[in-house]
């Protein structure tokens, strides 16, 4: 049975390759499902008992957007015959909800006198539910219907997986253009010369990273970094009384927001842009806590830029994602201020809380955004 699967999935190999995929690109996700299985005939009960089964989720990297391919069921207890691989080039696989939602659709199949129809199983990346339902039919009258119903391990995984790697901001490369360098978005958090970008701006920078500062490149050094937060520290030997304050205030929906950063790096121009909207939600992908969702415009180069209050211009936001634009809009995300608190406080970084409620008119707040905000990049 194993080399049957092992079978299955080098032709999926083979299927993704003939699309022009690459091997390495594709994740494997082992997936367990536990619940009830309840059998009915002519309407009533007949049967309730646990179900279990096991799959494996063949995902696929395109250019940091995370799909999945292809569900392998390993092992199952369910009363019922079924597929063993459902994927997209089979057209038994079906996604809603923006690919967080697949649904797995069995080829009707006929022994003898009864016929299995409608079958259908719904897994959620969203709420790890794992809903399946069957029904057969016989030419004598027989009716029977699978319901399944189970909550499913192992989702969290790849659900993380995805978020590390979806639409990652960073410089835009040509296929033929060897680019050994990052770029991005960082802002001053203090006056001592501290600031905040994302993990992956600096990740392979290997701690030479720059910032442009009044028209000079500093060296800015990596003082600590957090790789689930996506978030990095850095430190340039400067002084400056213009910074960003973290706000105390929690974050609520539709309250208005600026995004402050350098979207395509310097390539568009190295003016500070700017892109205003609201808070759309406070989680993240895959119900994330630590993230709030905006529908301000988030594009390369604003990775590890600041999401502030448009009223104050308080830290309510680190930049750090945005879902893929042929597949979405409107639909970004930043890291809250608090997890951002909680990052500089373990690593020992003294912040000046201001609890009074300030109000700044526009033009101040394109002074503490203009001064506080810098580019950074590595080459």
């Amino acid at each position: 049975m194993k080399f049957f699967f092992k079978i299955i999935f080098f032709l999926i190999i083979f299927t993704a390759k003939s699309f022009g995929f690459n091997k390495e690109n594709i994740k494997e996700f082992p997936i367990s499902c536990t619940g009830n299985v309840i059998t009915e005939e002519f309407g009533k009960v007949i049967k309730s008992e646990l179900f279990y089964e096991e799959l494996i989720l063949d995902t696929y990297n395109f250019h940091n957007r995370i799909d999945v391919i292809s569900i392998r069921m390993i092992d199952s207890n369910a009363p019922h015959h079924r597929d063993s691989v459902y994927s997209s080039y089979d057209k038994n696989l079906d996604y809603y909800n923006n690919y967080q939602v697949l649904i797995m659709k069995s080829k009707d199949y006929k022994y003898k006198s009864i016929k299995r129809i409608n079958s259908k199983i719904r897994l959620s990346l969203l709420d790890n539910t794992y809903i399946g339902n069957f029904r057969y039919k016989g030419d004598n009258g027989f009716d029977r219907k699978i319901k399944i119903e189970a909550i499913c391990s192992g989702v969290d995984e790849l659900n993380i997986y995805k978020q590390e790697n979806i639409a990652k901001i960073g410089t835009p490369k040509n296929d033929d253009e060897k680019v050994s360098g990052a770029s991005g978005t960082a802002f001053f958090i203090n006056n001592n010369g501290y600031m905040i970008t994302n993990h992956h701006v600096i990740d392979e920078c290997n701690d030479n990273s720059k910032i442009r500062y009044k028209n000079k490149n500093i060296k800015a050094k990596l003082i600590a970094k957090d790789k689930f937060l996506d978030l990095a520290l850095l430190k340039a030997d400067v002084k400056d009384n213009n910074f960003i304050k973290i706000s105390t205030t929690p974050p609520k929906k539709l309250r208005n927001i600026i995004v402050a950063g350098y979207p395509f790096g310097l390539e568009l121009s190295n003016d500070l842009k700017f892109n205003s909207g609201i808070i759309t939600s406070l989680k993240g992908l895959g119900d994330d806590s630590t993230r709030i969702q905006i529908d301000a415009a988030i594009n390369p180069g604003n990775s590890g830029g600041p999401v502030v209050f448009e009223e104050n211009g308080k830290l309510v936001a680190v930049a750090v994602a945005g879902l893929s634009k042929d597949k979405s809009e409107a639909i970004n995300f930043g890291i809250k201020a608090s997890s951002v608190k909680n990052f500089l406080e373990s690593n020992q970084i003294d912040l000046k809380i201001n609890k009074k409620k300030i109000k700044l008119n526009s033009s101040d707040l394109v002074e503490l955004l203009e001064s506080s905000t810098l580019y950074t990049f590595c080459e």
